[in-house]
């Protein structure tokens, strides 16, 4: 699968390559990705703060449009999607976050 930004859109790997006849000039591996978030954080901790007021707005209406399989997407790609949706879900604490903005919203902040 493959999610194209300027689409949107999650594309099955082969129709994308058919559509979009993509030139590749670099692929990152997962470690030099991991790298380059890790030092964004460190340089720009206060985005950790401002993004996580993101995550109640975008997270539910992720779970929901790709909550069953479509023409679109495969029953194998949701799957692995809501999984990864799970996974992403406990590794930043969601339930943490959505309590905390609520706090902060009851206190006007």
């Amino acid at each position: 699968m493959i999610y194209d930004t300027s689409y949107g859109f999650v594309f099955d790997k082969d129709l994308y390559w058919l559509i979009e006849n993509p030139k590749l000039r670099h692929i990152n591996d997962k470690e030099t990705i991991r790298k380059f978030v890790e030092e964004e954080e460190d340089e720009y901790p206060e985005n950790i703060e401002r993004d996580k007021y993101i995550l109640p707005l975008i997270l539910p209406f992720i779970e929901a449009t790709f909550s069953s399989s479509t023409e679109m997407y495969s029953a194998e790609g949701m799957e692995l999607l809501q999984r990864e949706i799970g996974h992403f879900k406990e590794l930043v604490k969601y339930d943490s976050i959505v309590r905390e903005i609520d706090e902060d919203m009851k206190r006007g902040k």
